[in-house]
């Protein structure tokens, strides 16, 4: 199994239109290219974006309430973030533009 194909079956596993991570919610905005977390209950977070292709492309934690980072320096395209907790994991489709 390649990367790629591991990444497929963790997008068929985890719902991409969900918005919650375990009372976190999960904002992208997609227009100035900031990826913002609100993490409500203070989890300790990995965050993680990938390509399409299954390239990871960015890494980072979270441990604060809010997060916010500029993606801006992605080509434009589709990615995939994974927002992984202790008690939670989720993964996320964006495009950018």
């Amino acid at each position: 199994m390649t990367f790629g194909d591991a990444i497929t079956n963790c997008i068929k596993s985890f719902p991409l239109h969900s918005t919650t991570i375990d009372m976190s919610q999960i904002l992208v905005n997609v227009l100035n290219g900031m990826l913002t977390i609100q993490n409500s209950n203070k989890e300790n977070l990995e965050i993680s974006v990938y390509t399409s292709q299954g390239s990871i492309v960015f890494k980072d934690l979270c441990s604060k309430s809010y997060y916010s980072k500029a993606l801006n320096w992605l080509q434009p395209g589709i990615y995939l973030i994974q927002i992984s907790g202790a008690k939670s994991h989720q993964v996320k489709k964006v495009i950018l533009e």
